[in-house]
C-alpha cells in the first residue's frame, strides 16, 4: 500500500514541475515520484561496491 509522503515547496518550484509534468503527459505526483526514485536509485549506485574476483574483472 502506498505511503503519503508530504513537501512544501515554493510556487516557482510547483510551476516548473508542473510545466515538465505536463509535457511528460505525467500527473504531478506521478513525475515527482518517478524523478525522485530516479535520483535515489543514481546516488545508489554510486555508492554500491561491486565485488569481483581479479578473473572476472580481467574477463
Amino acid at each position: 500500500m502506498p505511503t503519503p509522503l508530504s513537501m512544501r515547496l515554493p510556487e516557482a518550484d510547483i510551476a516548473i514541475i508542473d510545466r515538465a509534468a505536463e509535457l511528460r503527459g505525467r500527473s504531478r505526483t506521478d513525475f515527482v515520484r518517478e524523478a525522485a526514485v530516479r535520483a535515489a536509485e543514481e546516488v545508489l549506485m554510486t555508492q554500491s561496491a561491486i565485488r569481483m574476483s581479479t578473473d572476472q574483472f580481467e574477463a
